[in-house]
């Protein structure tokens, strides 16, 4: 599996090159909205949905950007993950402090 950083999301690609999962945010200022996280079925129960918010928390700290994780699972990791909390945007929107 290879991870790839693009503009807006990273993507995830199996052996064959094919797409295999994504997780995809907007950019508010400096801040980094995920609004979607998935996985193709094939590859479920493998942690790779994990790894690619991971992947996107690398970003945000490599370019200081925030993160606020609208998309649920996004956010249940930021909800497990106290490592996260250097990059979890505390900027309030939408009633989230």
């Amino acid at each position: 599996m290879k991870f790839v950083a693009e503009d807006s999301r990273i993507a995830l690609y199996d052996d064959k090159g094919q797409e295999a999962g994504e997780m995809v945010w907007m950019l508010r200022g400096d801040t980094m909205i995920i609004v979607h996280t998935h996985v193709e079925a094939r590859f479920q129960g493998q942690g790779l949905a994990q790894e690619l918010v991971k992947q996107g928390v690398q970003v945000a700290r490599e370019k200081g950007l925030m993160i606020l994780p609208l998309c649920p699972y996004a956010k249940s990791q930021f909800d497990k993950k106290a490592e996260y909390s250097d990059v979890l945007s505390g900027d309030g929107m939408f009633g989230w402090e």
